[in-house]
């Protein structure tokens, strides 16, 4: 006669198994899915970077300060300013501390970038890269210029609207970015 023991052993022993396949199956994924999205939210970050420094250094060699160029009539002109605030011109002439908070704001959202890609979903994980890439790209022309370059004009937006730049749109897309996942999520 069997003994019911051993049965009950074999069951808690191939139930041990199915577990502990199942986290390793799990902490494979999420190693996968780490990898998968500090590969998309890196080569983002720096192509991001590459596009809005690229722009910015255009604009300082190519246009005159504050002389509008059209390129799209009663649309889009590129015009040279130089930001010493932040958006809107808020805080001007406040370089320093703009860096600084422009700096740990950056370096808080690369901390939790890294900490949460592996849950991240690719939105968000593209949402973090934009963010991020606009906080940095401001802040490399702070460190370096003392002022930010802007120099995209758009002529549509009513009143007298902000001359900007990419960064500046990155962080816009990432507020987009970031309603839309809010959204999906509560789905």
């Amino acid at each position: 006669m069997d003994n019911p023991l051993k049965n009950v052993n074999k069951t808690n022993s191939i139930s041990e198994n199915v577990t502990r396949d199942t986290l390793e199956k799990i902490q494979r994924n999420t190693s996968q899915n780490f990898w998968m999205n500090f590969a998309i939210w890196k080569s983002s970050i720096l192509f991001l970077l590459i596009i809005d420094q690229l722009t910015k250094y255009s604009a300082r060699i190519n246009l005159i300060f504050n002389h509008p160029v059209e390129v799209i009539p009663n649309v889009l002109n590129w015009r040279l300013l130089y930001n010493t605030g932040a958006a809107f011109s808020v805080f001007s002439n406040q370089t320093f501390l703009l860096a600084i908070i422009s700096g740990l704001v950056a370096l808080g959202l690369i901390i939790y970038s890294l900490k949460n890609l592996s849950e991240s979903s690719k939105l968000k994980t593209l949402f973090l890269a934009f963010i991020i890439s606009g906080a940095i790209g401001n802040l490399i022309d702070r460190v370096l210029f003392s002022q930010v370059t802007d120099f995209i004009d758009l002529l549509i937006l009513p009143g007298n609207f902000a001359v900007f730049n990419f960064a500046d749109v990155y962080i816009n897309i990432a507020v987009a970015l970031f309603i839309v996942d809010w959204f999906l999520d509560k789905k």
